[in-house]
């Protein structure tokens, strides 16, 4: 299996290869660890290679397609990552402004304290909430939606070029 890694921080990116190579010998699966810059993560996508991250919960490594995951939410210390209509997975980390940092140049987009959304997954936006293709209507902060809106038409701009 081929995992493409990409990230400008050098280090963050030996880190999920030595994670990929440690479980995949644990559970005795060959990894193809292929390491590249933003640049030519983009390069890839054009070419229609599947962009993935990669989360952790209590030892167990999971990979998301980002286009399978429709949204993010903090609660209780932990995250939840919501994904192929009604699947979830939770997993710790110290605060949501570090996945909406990561994520952010990949279509997505913080629209509440709580919640970080993928673009491509919202159908419908009006001043105070959201709605996801799956049917979830999630709350959108006075203070985002100027900005969620401009994205939003951004981002639908950007796909159909493509």
């Amino acid at each position: 299996m081929k995992i493409f890694i990409f990230d400008d921080d050098l280090a963050k990116k030996q880190k999920y290869a030595e994670l990929f190579l440690a479980f995949g010998k644990e559970h005795n699966v060959d990894f193809e660890i292929i390491i590249c810059d933003n640049e030519t993560a983009v390069e890839h996508h054009k070419l229609g290679i599947e962009k993935v991250i990669t989360h952790t919960s209590g030892g167990e490594l999971r990979n998301f397609k980002l286009n399978s995951i429709l949204y993010y939410e903090t609660q209780n210390g932990k995250i939840i990552v919501y994904y192929d209509e009604n699947k979830s997975f939770e997993f710790p980390q110290r605060n949501i402004t570090i996945l909406e940092n990561d994520l952010g140049t990949y279509g997505f987009f913080r629209i509440h304290r709580s919640f970080v959304v993928a673009l491509s997954a919202i159908v419908s936006l009006k001043y105070d909430k959201v709605v996801l293709r799956n049917g979830t209507k999630l709350p959108v902060s006075r203070a985002k939606y100027a900005a969620l809106k401009q994205q939003f038409n951004a981002h639908k701009v950007s796909v159909l070029k493509t």
